[in-house]
């Protein structure tokens, strides 16, 4: 089934016109006039339709009190005939703003405007007014209904308000910061800076890796930790230095522990199916062994040769 979107179309009952005032003083013709013009028309309008009256009311006032550029008040022509021979009659701009005040106007408007009975019907609508003074504010103001006047209040001034402070989880407990304590020559708990009996400050611990001396620590049970330093750094140095046990001392030597060690780890591998080892292996292995082989030989024949090494 096909859906067809009909676009809207406006009806003349559809259209409401405005009344506006526009004030011609000091304005320059040819930019009033184009003004009018589209108020005429209605093309301001998102409603606009060619065919329709879609244009507002237009009230012009100072209507001759235009502005043009140049000489054109005395160089501007405007020309009209009668119809008959010889009829034709031509007027300077001043000429005709001093006979007819609002007639230049209405006739740049005219030249902005269809040329047809619909153009005419748009021109009706052009109100032209010599003075600052028109008879249309009954119509300009029910057409634009004003709205009561807003009241507006100055702003208040802001207040500076302390954030609250943050509330402290129950069973939450302040660390305290914990005092560097050491011991002395006596066995007593001090801390550091504290001024001891011969008037001297507590320094800071520093122990024989940091070239100072022991200090002696009571745990409560009457025996000292102290501890040796030099003697067990003259164990430990000791202990280093000793060689290891060769035949005479009932050891075995170097040499002879790694050929051991290899004749293990050789056996070991022999005993094992040969069968899961890679080729890359089989070949290491044989190499071990002094077993030279063929650049391709295969799996089958290392294992082969390998074997036989084993039996010889």
């Amino acid at each position: 089934m096909t859906t067809r979107t009909r676009p809207y179309n406006v009806k003349q009952s559809d259209l409401t016109p405005e009344w506006h005032v526009i004030d011609a003083e000091g304005k320059t013709l040819g930019r009033v006039a184009s003004e009018i013009a589209t108020l005429l028309q209605g093309k301001h309008k998102p409603t606009y339709t060619p065919h329709l009256a879609a244009g507002d009311f237009v009230v012009v006032v100072n209507a001759a009190s235009f502005r043009v550029s140049g000489n054109k008040r005395a160089a501007k022509m405007y020309y009209r005939h009668s119809g008959y021979h010889g009829g034709l009659t031509e007027q300077t701009l001043e000429e005709l703003l001093a006979k007819h005040p609002t007639r230049a106007l209405r006739q740049a408007v005219k030249g902005m405007l269809p040329k047809n009975i619909r153009g005419k019907h748009m021109l009706s609508r052009l109100k032209l007014y010599e003075g600052g003074e028109h008879p249309h504010q009954a119509q300009v103001s029910a057409s634009r209904p004003q709205q009561a006047p807003v009241e507006r209040r100055a702003p208040e001034p802001r207040q500076w308000v302390p954030a609250p402070e943050a509330a402290e989880p129950d069973g939450f407990m302040a660390e305290e910061p914990i005092a560097e304590v050491i011991g002395d020559a006596d066995g007593r708990v001090v801390e550091v800076g504290e001024v001891l009996a011969d008037g001297t400050e507590q320094p800071p611990y520093a122990g024989p890796e940091m070239g100072g001396e022991l200090v002696a620590r009571d745990d409560g049970t009457g025996e000292d930790e102290t501890e040796d330093e030099p003697a067990v750094m003259e164990s430990a140095t000791a202990s280093m230095e000793e060689e290891p046990a060769g035949p005479e001392t009932g050891g075995v030597e170097r040499g002879q522990e790694m050929v051991v060690v290899e004749a293990e780890v050789m056996e070991e591998v022999t005993d094992e199916d040969l069968e899961s080892l890679t080729v890359p292996q089989l070949r290491e292995m044989a190499e071990d062994r002094g077993i030279t082989l063929p650049s391709r030989a295969l799996k089958a024949d290392i294992i082969e040769a390998l074997r036989s090494a084993d039996e010889d």
